[in-house]
């Protein structure tokens, strides 16, 4: 259980993040720099494996009309199969991530659970990557409530299995 030191410190970073746009272009890009680069490098992971023949990687911030664009990872194959995990990369690598990272109960955890937390979340092009094909996307998230589904049967038949054991 985290400390209350450990916890103040990761509210403060959570109201810093949450802040930063507000602070200005510098502030907010270097604060926002580390949760980039995770986010971006979940996007070429996924992109390699399915296939999706990732043409670039930018992880430098630019300006554009309305905004920033903090990084990007550009592919030449979106297909109907490739198109959600791609898309949905951060969340899907991420977030299991940030919880294996959560379970380590030390500052270094806490820290790294914030960074992957923060770097799970889809940008509004990642969700219109990822519904590009509504086909490709209903598919794969009945096949990930698929595997949640045999994850959890498993979890309890080994409860039940446990003890009846013991």
């Amino acid at each position: 259980m985290a400390d209350f030191g450990t916890t103040a410190l990761i509210i403060f970073l959570a109201v810093l993040y949450g802040q930063s746009a507000a602070m200005g272009a510098l502030p907010m890009v270097l604060l926002r720099f580390p949760s980039t680069v995770l986010h971006e490098l979940a996007h070429l992971a996924v992109s390699l494996v399915t296939f999706a023949h990732p043409d670039s990687i930018d992880i430098l911030p630019k300006r554009v009309p309305g905004g920033w664009v903090l990084g990007s990872v550009k592919c030449e194959r979106i297909t109907m199969f490739n198109a959600f995990p791609v898309g949905m990369a951060p969340l899907l690598i991420n977030l299991p991530m940030a919880w294996w990272a959560f379970q380590e109960q030390t500052l270094k955890g806490y820290i790294l659970t914030f960074l992957l937390l923060t770097s799970a979340v889809p940008s509004e092009q990642d969700i219109k990557v990822a519904m590009s094909s509504l086909i490709g996307g209903i598919g794969w998230i009945l096949f990930l409530c698929s595997v949640f589904q045999l994850i959890i049967d498993v979890s309890i038949y080994d409860s039940l299995l446990l003890s009846t054991i013991s």
